[in-house]
């Protein structure tokens, strides 16, 4: 993992790509994540219900992606905020 070089940019790419994640998220599947859990729980052929597995996992994948990119853009904007306030730390974090 490399050090940021400039955590505005930075910032703003994660958000762009947290932005694709959740229009993909919504785009793509026509069902949510708990509608697929109920429709696993009935009697249905094992080909849908494979189909139907692997369009839960994609959006639990998808779904986790959104919530570690915005984890690393509380991290970022932290490092940002700090290093606004001690201007020291950025040959620390950035270089």
């Amino acid at each position: 993992m490399s050090t940021p070089v400039d955590p505005e940019f930075e910032m703003l790419v994660i958000a762009c790509a947290i932005n694709l994640f959740e229009n993909l998220l919504q785009a793509r599947f026509k069902t949510s994540a708990q509608e697929d859990l109920i429709i696993l729980q009935q009697d249905i052929p094992m080909r849908k219900r494979f189909a139907v597995m692997h369009r839960y996992d994609c959006k639990t994948i998808l779904t986790n992606n959104i919530r570690l990119a915005q984890i690393l853009l509380r991290i970022l904007a932290r490092i940002v905020e700090e290093t606004r306030k001690q201007p020291m730390l950025s040959k620390v974090f950035f270089k």
